[in-house]
């Protein structure tokens, strides 16, 4: 018999940060002491579903396509049984905080995973939802000043990392013949903020380098027109991905803000050396000159200097890899993540 029943609201599972990192949570925690239902107000990815555990009950509410009443009250009865609500993403924390509060669970936590700025109207309403939780989850020190910034105090913030990372899944880098081009990855999101413009600006100017890119978004039409040493891989499935990060050299994350970036920890993890931008969560993550570059957003002779420098040098990136997988191994590990993630909401749980 489970010992508590753990709801988590998110707009969607799909191919994301946030996304990932829940799909791996729910792969953690222990089905006896958790009895533990996913709500999605937007359809499921079916890829990432088949990754979620079978004790895990999903209700997917599928808004814009109208859902079922059934669906819907499904989920209302499942809030206001819960012991511990965790809502995640705008507009998800808006609606979980208030439904919550309305049902009167008893543990409410928002999730914080980005340091962005938002309208004057999202604001508002993050602060409506963060007044509401009793616990909001931050998931870098940017993302804790952020959120401190919006009016929380100390002592309603907990530092959680978006996502633990298995470090027995990844493969280990398997560089080319010396006269291989150097293949340099990225993967996320093809959005404004992930820094794609940048990432173009550097393949022109280093037409000798292939430059590798791995998702989907609003972005991917524009990325047709990319450069020739340009790869974009769209969309992949989970068992590719493994396959690519085994084959790049280095990975490149040029973004514009960031909470903690999953995808880097996820190159480190496999043994890449990162080059990537000096800002908010890849600060944290990212130790420069010991586990990768971190460059001035926005400066494109030094994210050229750096990759060049990488390049040019197999021992350095050696170097770097392996101090980038120490660090993942002892500060970003699935099971680290799970002890963190549990100590925080039972403590919360037992004290109400």
């Amino acid at each position: 018999m489970s010992d508590q029943r753990l709801t988590y609201l998110i707009n969607r599972i799909d191919y994301g940060g946030a996304e990932i990192g829940l799909v791996r949570l729910l792969s953690e925690l222990d089905a006896d002491s958790f009895e533990i239902s996913v709500i999605t107000i937007k359809q499921i990815n079916p890829d990432l579903e088949s990754e979620i555990p079978d004790h895990v009950t999903l209700h997917e509410l599928d808004i814009r396509s109208g859902g079922s009443f059934q669906t819907t009250l499904r989920a209302v009865q499942q809030i206001r049984r819960t012991d511990i609500f965790i809502c995640s993403l705008f507009p998800s924390i808006v609606i979980g905080s208030v439904a919550g509060t309305v049902g009167g669970v008893a543990n409410i936590f928002s999730w914080r995973h980005t340091t962005s700025r938002n309208s004057a109207v999202r604001e508002v309403l993050y602060k409506l939802s963060y007044f509401l939780s009793d616990g909001v989850f931050v998931d870098s020190e940017a993302t804790r000043e952020n959120a401190m910034q919006m009016g929380l105090t100390e002592r309603k913030i907990t530092k959680l990392p978006i996502s633990g990372v298995k470090m027995d899944t990844y493969p280990d880098v398997e560089y080319g013949s010396p006269n291989d081009p150097i293949r340099v990855g990225t993967v996320a999101r093809l959005v404004e903020s992930k820094g794609h413009a940048e990432l173009l600006e550097c393949a022109t100017r280093l037409p000798h380098f292939e430059f590798h890119i791995v998702g989907d978004g609003p972005l991917a039409a524009e990325l047709r027109a990319s450069p020739d040493n340009v790869v974009c891989h769209g969309r992949v499935s989970q068992d590719e991905l493994y396959r690519l990060w085994g084959t790049f050299d280095m990975y490149f994350q040029p973004s514009r803000y960031e909470g903690l970036c999953i995808t880097a920890i996820e190159a480190m993890a496999v043994g890449l050396p990162v080059v990537a931008s000096d800002i908010d969560g890849l600060s944290e993550s990212i130790v420069d000159a010991e586990t990768g570059f971190l460059v001035e957003q926005g400066d494109i002779d030094g994210y050229c200097d750096k990759i060049q420098l990488l390049g040019s040098n197999p021992d350095r990136r050696e170097q770097l890899g392996t101090a980038g997988k120490d660090r993942v191994s002892d500060h970003f590990s699935s099971e680290a993540f799970e002890r963190e993630f549990v100590a925080a909401i039972t403590e919360s749980h037992n004290s109400g």
